[in-house]
């Protein structure tokens, strides 16, 4: 699956388009071709009990709206 590539570099992967309207530094990978892409959207987050991880927060179908701040809200 397209996820696991994040393991390795997961910074290359853009800022999503409404990173500032929503206050989160959320990336994002597409997957997928024509009518069946997606956006993984994630973060990186540098410090946590394991060190360094990705947190995937949504996987969005490509033709879906903007993304919102409740759609990528972390529960932290």
């Amino acid at each position: 699956m397209a996820a696991a590539t994040l393991a390795e570099m997961p910074a290359r992967c853009p800022l999503i388009a409404e990173a500032e309207k929503v206050g989160h530094a959320a990336r994002q990978l597409l997957y997928g071709k024509r009518t069946g892409s997606y956006r993984i959207i994630f973060d990186i987050e540098e410090v946590s009990k394991e060190g360094p991880r990705v947190r995937i927060l949504r996987i969005w179908h490509g033709s879906r709206d903007a993304i919102t701040a409740q759609d990528i809200e972390t529960g932290d």
